[in-house]
């Protein structure tokens, strides 16, 4: 996983949470549809983009334990607050 963090003046959602930045691996998919963003691939990117980070996020940590802040269209990678701990059992997924 490449990860950026954003440590704000405060910790969000008081449980020790940070804001991290998450960016996927080459994905194939995405390239076709990012090269097709005129008129109706640039929902269905927007689309693709979302559904495909939320069940990352669904198989790689608990309901409920994070929250989805974005997903980003320029690269395929998306931002989220979760805890320390959560980073690492993110870290060990292939897919970042």
């Amino acid at each position: 996983m490449q990860e950026n963090r954003y440590n704000g003046a405060h910790e969000l959602g008081g449980r020790g949470e940070e804001c991290y930045f998450v960016f996927m691996k080459y994905d194939p998919e995405y390239e076709r549809l990012r090269a097709d963003r005129c008129g109706e691939g640039a929902d269905e990117l927007d689309g693709y983009l979302s559904r495909k980070h939320d069940e990352v996020l669904r198989r790689w940590l608990e309901p409920g334990s994070y929250r989805k802040i974005s997903s980003f269209l320029i690269v395929d990678g998306f931002s989220v607050e979760i805890n320390e701990h959560q980073v690492f059992q993110v870290s060990l997924n292939n897919e970042f």
